[in-house]
Parts: C-alpha cells; sequence; structure tokens
C-alpha cells in the first residue's frame, strides 16, 4: 500500500456531506453517480474505494460513460475527442 500523504482538511456538513476537492475528482476521473465503499479502519480512519470505477468507465472531461478512446491511459468520450479537434 502506498504511504498515505495528507491533502486537506474539510468539514462536514449539518447532512454529513464531505466534499472532495475538485482536483482530486480531476485526478481521479471521479464524476456524478460515483459509488464509493466505505470501510471503518480503526478509531478515526475511514476508508473510501471506488466501488463501481472498474466496471464503467467515464469520461474524465464530461463524465459520459460512452468512451470510445483512452489517450495516455485517460478515458475520453468522443464528443470531447471532437471538441478538442475544434481547437
Amino acid at each position: 500500500m502506498e504511504s498515505m500523504k495528507r491533502i486537506c482538511t474539510r468539514t462536514m456538513d449539518e447532512l454529513g456531506r464531505i466534499v472532495i476537492p475538485s482536483e482530486i475528482r480531476a485526478k481521479l476521473g471521479l464524476g456524478e453517480g460515483d459509488t464509493f465503499a466505505m470501510y471503518y479502519v480503526d478509531g478515526n480512519t475511514l476508508m473510501l474505494q471506488l466501488a463501481e470505477k472498474c466496471a464503467t468507465p467515464k469520461c474524465l472531461l464530461c463524465g459520459v460513460s460512452e468512451v470510445t478512446e483512452t489517450i495516455k491511459g485517460k478515458n475520453i468520450c468522443g464528443s470531447c475527442v471532437e471538441e478538442i479537434k475544434k481547437d
């Protein structure tokens, strides 16, 4: 297991939600609808693991699940590839 590195601190809101920073979501390719498994490790450690990431690849840029290309290990849908080509 990789050594853990503290990235940031977040505060839980009144509904029990914690926001994952956009930089981390982008780096991991996380999007709306991704499912996580939660594991209680010990007294003050909670682990999150992507539950369906391998089963449903999503576009890194827009989040749709209709991925058509993998560029440098990143999933990109056809619409985003075409949009990039226009620019």
